[in-house]
């Protein structure tokens, strides 16, 4: 006779015995980390990574190397007093800088103490904690998730209110964010020479080459300044930068460009307007941006002729026969304002785009470096096809939302 024997584990034996095998399960909560925004392009060409030897822990070591280094690089360019400075003026208010107070340049050899509203992305990855893998949360790029080291050199957006924030609210614009990491300083009613210090305050100490665009200029007009002056503390600027000196082999000498502004009604009066203003700055602003281009084209070079030309933003223009040769972009040709594209709502207040234009014009400077390093060919988008192709999105943002 033949003898069944059935035998029945206790559960929790059952579990024990699942848990103790020799296969260990990945940690999905915290996976190797992503690709740095750019890499594999002249803005950051790549590591020297051995693919059997941990590349995940390599480029977890130059993440944590690059915030260690430029935290303390720009620690021990402060003012050998800056503790002292920050006790006495900490408490005057939230807008006391500690970036530009704690700084002495060309602009404020002596430092000085400065009270405004400095948004910085470089002082916002220097005080993030590394998180799994050396990496740091970025609030600006479309890898939210990525390395300290964004490249062998720096693309810096310098800007007013023009462009500060330009991203805006992302849920609701739906802008995914950016392909390559460009560095923000971002002060509202700052004028060149206060961002050329600011500038200077965050990056002058660096041996790694950077790429300055300047969107600004409109606040020094509105204070008064005639164009001449403006170019002058423009050109000091330019001087800076170009004279930054970057270790051996960093990628060569760094570059300097600046955007045309646009004409906000507020301080200027179309010749084809009827408006009356006392103190119409439309000639100051024309010579300007021709000065400006001017700038741009100092040294081919260097690619600054490619920057951003603003100056007819926010503006309704002539159309011009087919056969029309030379620039497009002329004053001349602009008739009147595009009401709707401005932020405020009366000319007298009018200073600012709106938020979609303001997101076009971010997404023209994204599209000025990635022409610099090589990325895509030609940035030569004509203002109207942007616009087709930000209606063009909207509609197929409609559709997909209707197709739900």
């Amino acid at each position: 006779m033949e003898l069944s024997i059935s035998v029945h584990k206790h559960p929790n034996l059952q579990r024990k015995e699942k848990t103790s095998s020799m296969f260990k399960l990945p940690d999905l909560s915290s996976p190797p980390p992503a690709i740095p925004p750019g890499y594999g392009t002249s803005l950051y060409p790549g590591e020297n990574l051995d693919p059997n030897n941990s590349p995940e822990k390599i480029l977890e070591e130059i993440s944590r190397k690059r915030k260690s280094t430029e935290l303390a690089t720009f620690v021990k360019s402060k003012v050998k007093n800056y503790r002292d400075i920050r006790k006495e003026n900490f408490h005057l208010g939230k807008k006391y800088c500690s970036i530009c107070s704690e700084y002495s340049s060309s602009v404020f050899p002596q430092s000085q103490v400065i009270f405004h509203n400095h948004n910085s992305s470089k002082s916002l990855r220097m005080s993030a904690a590394p998180r799994r893998w050396g990496v740091y949360p970025c609030s600006s790029c479309k890898t939210q998730l990525h390395s300290f080291k964004t490249g062998i050199r720096h693309p810096v957006l310098v800007t007013s209110s023009l462009l500060n924030n330009w991203q805006g609210d992302k849920s609701v614009n739906q802008y995914p964010g950016d392909d390559i990491h460009v560095d923000m300083i971002g002060i509202p009613g700052g004028t060149v020479r206060i961002l050329h210090h600011a500038f200077m305050a965050e990056f002058g100490s660096s041996s790694t080459p950077v790429d300055v665009l300047v969107v600004g200029t409109v606040n020094d007009v509105m204070r008064g300044k005639d164009a001449p002056k403006i170019i002058r503390d423009l050109r000091k600027f330019k001087n800076d930068v170009l004279s930054m000196k970057t270790r051996a082999g960093a990628g060569g000498r760094s570059t300097f460009s600046v955007a045309t502004p646009p004409f906000p009604p507020k301080i200027a009066v179309l010749p084809y307007e009827e408006r009356v203003l006392q103190d119409n700055r439309f000639e100051t602003l024309s010579t300007l941006t021709n000065m400006i281009r001017e700038l741009n084209r100092g040294d081919p070079r260097l690619k600054s002729f490619k920057a951003p030309t603003f100056h007819t933003w926010g503006l309704k223009t002539k159309k011009l026969d087919p056969s029309f040769y030379g620039p497009r972009n002329l004053m001349e040709i602009c008739t009147k304002y595009r009401d709707p594209q401005w932020r405020e709502k009366i000319y007298t207040e009018m200073v600012h785009l709106n938020d979609s234009s303001r997101l076009r014009m971010g997404k023209a400077v994204l599209m000025f470096f990635k022409v610099l390093y090589g990325i895509v060919e030609s940035k030569d988008i004509p203002k109207v096809l942007a616009l087709e192709i930000e209606k063009q999105e909207k509609e197929s943002r409609k559709r997909k939302h209707y197709d739900r």
